[in-house]
């Protein structure tokens, strides 16, 4: 029976390649958390290290002691998202080594799609907003979009501003329309003129990573992005709980199914910035 030689590790092994490689999350989240073994319904408690403050050296020699945490923040492992797949005949699938990694990597990206998502939704919990002006969204124009560089500036003033941490990159996560404002106001020197339909990394701008998202949420006709650093204010976990084959009930195949559970957490909303982009970015 083709169950008896199932391969968990070559189908695991293309999942988490592909869950790594296509999360927008995984570039920009704290993942120091990720090393812990986690079960649906755990909580990870993240340290919110309090500022490091210098002070004149007395005469007494009597020197303070800062605290290195001032709190902590929660974590729910609270995500489950599965992908099963129906195959004729299990043996010969995994003979093809394509066919395998072309499946796992369908079932994981949608999966990778989903904490993108959930990390999009994050917007509402930062403590900045990004205008162009008072409250009125940022738009760009289709012939030059000249403002292109104010929404760096402005971005890159309010984090350092905000005291946020340079250890990391600044990041911004925008929708595809935004990438054709970039690729207009560069006139053409990227590769493309409209956008980027999947999620993935666009390049470096005025010293921020920006990364392109299907995933922003549109609301009140605004689209949400999201400014930040990396690895500084919104933590991932993510962890691969089960890969296995079955033989399926009433039915001559096999079936394959993969289990992942995670959760996501936004603990420094000081330094995240909700971007409020007109849903009509180019007009």
């Amino acid at each position: 029976m083709a169950i008896s030689n199932f391969i968990p590790e070559l189908w695991t092994a293309e999942a988490l390649d592909t869950l790594k490689n296509t999360l927008v999350a995984e570039s920009v989240c704290d993942m120091s958390y990720n090393s812990m073994v986690i079960n649906e319904g755990d909580k990870i408690h993240i340290l919110k290290h309090a500022a490091v403050a210098d002070a004149a050296y007395p005469a007494s020699s009597n020197i303070t002691y800062n605290a290195l945490s001032d709190g902590t923040s929660d974590l729910d492992v609270d995500t489950k998202r599965y992908w099963a797949i129906e195959v004729q005949d299990l043996d010969k699938v995994q003979s093809k080594p394509e066919f395998v990694t072309k499946a796992a990597q369908n079932g994981a990206y949608d999966i990778a799609d989903h904490f993108d998502a959930l990390l999009l939704a994050e917007y509402a919990n930062a403590s900045l907003d990004s205008y162009e002006s008072s409250t009125t969204d940022w738009q760009f124009t289709t012939a030059t979009a000249a403002d292109v560089p104010m929404l760096f500036a402005s971005l890159v003033r309010q984090l350092q501003a905000a005291n946020a941490p340079m250890r990391g990159k600044p990041f911004l996560i925008v929708p595809p329309t935004m990438g054709e404002a970039i690729n207009v106001y560069f006139g053409g020197k990227a590769t493309d003129r409209t956008g980027i339909i999947a999620n993935g990394f666009k390049g470096n701008f005025f010293g921020i990573n920006v990364y392109i998202s299907n995933n922003c949420t549109n609301e009140t006709s605004s689209d949400h992005g999201l400014c930040g650093i990396e690895g500084e204010s919104i933590a991932l976990v993510y962890q691969m709980k089960r890969m296995e084959a079955l033989r399926l009930e009433g039915r001559f195949s096999d079936g394959v199914r993969s289990l992942v559970v995670g959760g996501l957490k936004t603990y420094r909303p000081e330094i995240l910035i909700d971007v409020n982009l007109n849903e009509t970015i180019m007009a």
